[in-house]
């Protein structure tokens, strides 16, 4: 596996924007361009929320090409 093919947590994803987890959830999740998350399947029926690393460093280098 690629490393940029890794799946990040909201947690991670926030790290690397230096920004709070819940901002990323509750915010960033919604901004038109933002990735799209991949929801895990899990067997309690709530599913676990993930982004390809790889569409995390697109989307911050789309911004800074914006500019």
């Amino acid at each position: 596996m690629k490393v940029e093919d890794a799946l990040w947590t909201a947690k991670q994803v926030s790290e690397y924007l230096n920004v709070g987890e819940r901002q990323v959830a509750e915010r960033y999740a919604f901004i038109p361009g933002f990735p799209a998350s991949i929801r895990l399947p899990s067997l309690k029926g709530k599913g676990l929320y993930r982004w390809k690393k790889s569409d995390i460093f697109a989307w911050v280098d789309g911004l800074q090409k914006a500019r």
